[in-house]
């Protein structure tokens, strides 16, 4: 299946979304094509079920996002250049070491290259760190990003429902809920959901299947549609009174 994809076409782009809280030093990673976990080349789903979340160092992580061939090496290169540092210095790397290696690579290569990435993870140094590094090779560091086709559908959604200093059980109900409205809208994603929850002590990967993301969906437009009756009737009402 990935030789289908290295060889030949680009899939469209997925939507990543990343959300840090230092306070408690933990990162959340959730993918996909929309976090999801399709791959197509054209109109053709190339692979139903990819993992778009790939490990760089023991608790740095990336999220790819444009060509699977492009992203997949430039995941290669790094991974091998932190492994070669951590051995060197005796001592884990930092998240934004890793984000400017992969900067340097996608800048000094963007005419040739179609990869949009998140880097984030934990490290002694600075705790949880998230980097967004678009096309053109841009290093950006943020508290959350969001990238892909299906992003913009959901930019409003996150930025009214994000706060500060969200505990882990909260940050990852609004990256599933805003993942699923992101499939729901995106005629390009569809999947499944991946989640990364990267801390001092270790990794934690999950998913919600496709039927779960679209209970999801559907609890949420019923309880809009809800409030929304039930606001339109006390409207009227007090237009009449």
């Amino acid at each position: 299946m990935y030789d289908i994809i290295q060889g030949v076409l680009y899939f469209l782009i997925i939507c990543l979304i990343c959300y840090i809280l230092k306070n408690i030093h933990f990162i959340i990673i959730s993918t996909q094509k929309y976090t999801d976990s399709r791959v197509s080349t054209g109109s053709y789903v190339a692979n139903r079920a990819s993992d778009k979340i790939a490990q760089l160092h023991d608790h740095i992580w990336c999220c790819r996002s444009g060509s699977a061939a492009d992203t997949q090496a430039l995941t290669d290169y790094v991974r091998h250049y932190l492994a070669q540092l951590a051995v060197e210095t005796g001592r884990p790397p930092e998240v934004k070491v890793a984000a400017h290696l992969m900067r340097r690579l996608c800048y000094e290569n963007k005419d040739n290259l179609m990869a949009g990435v998140i880097i984030g993870g934990w490290d002694p140094v600075n705790g949880g760190t998230v980097y967004n590094i678009p096309l053109g090779g841009a290093c950006i560091p943020m508290p959350f990003a969001l990238g892909g086709s299906g992003s913009t559908f959901i930019y409003g959604l996150v930025d009214a429902e994000y706060k500060e200093n969200m505990t882990k059980d909260e940050a990852l109900a609004l990256v599933k809920k805003a993942v699923s409205h992101a499939m729901a809208r995106d005629g390009s994603s569809g999947g499944i959901i991946r989640t990364l929850v990267a801390t001092e002590d270790g990794n934690v990967r999950d998913y919600v299947s496709g039927n779960a993301c679209e209970s999801i969906v559907v609890v949420i437009h019923s309880i809009s549609l809800a409030q929304f009756h039930t606001y339109t009737h006390s409207t009227c009402l007090s237009s009449f009174s």
